[in-house]
């Protein structure tokens, strides 16, 4: 079992990702290696959808994927209000 912070949406980490792939191999269904990461069964099927390669999972193409993704994600920008301009219509 895995200790989670306070904040439930967080990524994998390399360690559950290595986890994940052992279980895959010994036959366990998603909801049970959900159970035993102590995840969501969505976040395992999505972890399984974004990162596979070809079908198969690996665990660290899964890391590079991931992180590759996360660099290429917008960032949200935050406005003052002073920057805030209204046009009335």
């Amino acid at each position: 079992m895995y200790k989670r912070k306070d904040n439930p949406y967080h990524q994998l980490t390399q360690q559950e990702r290595y986890h994940l792939n052992a279980l895959i191999e010994t036959g366990f269904s998603v909801r049970e290696i959900a159970k035993r990461l102590n995840r969501h069964h969505s976040a395992v099927y999505r972890e399984l959808r974004r990162n596979s390669t070809g079908g198969i999972y690996i665990p660290e193409e899964a890391g590079r994927l991931s992180c590759k993704r996360r660099q290429q994600a917008e960032k949200a920008q935050i406005f003052s209000s002073k920057r805030l301009k209204w046009r009335q219509t």
